[in-house]
């Protein structure tokens, strides 16, 4: 997610500022403990964000790790 997406962040959202905030609040929704990655001072459209590589980058790894067992 990125960290100025306003849909997921802002007043009545969870602070998305880094990857462990986003980690601790919904850490308690999952049987397995999600992993988090924020797309730093980037909003909603992160595919778009210039340091989107970072992101395909960890979901490329998620991928492989979660799904490729």
């Amino acid at each position: 997610m990125g960290s100025r997406d306003a849909a997921v962040c802002g007043h009545l959202a969870t602070d998305r500022s880094s990857s462990a905030t986003p980690h601790a609040a919904e850490a308690g929704c999952f049987r397995v403990p999600p992993r988090t990655d924020v797309v730093p001072g980037y909003g909603h459209s992160i595919n778009l964000a210039p340091n989107a590589r970072d992101y395909c980058s960890a979901v490329s790894s998620w991928d492989l790790e979660e799904v490729g067992r």
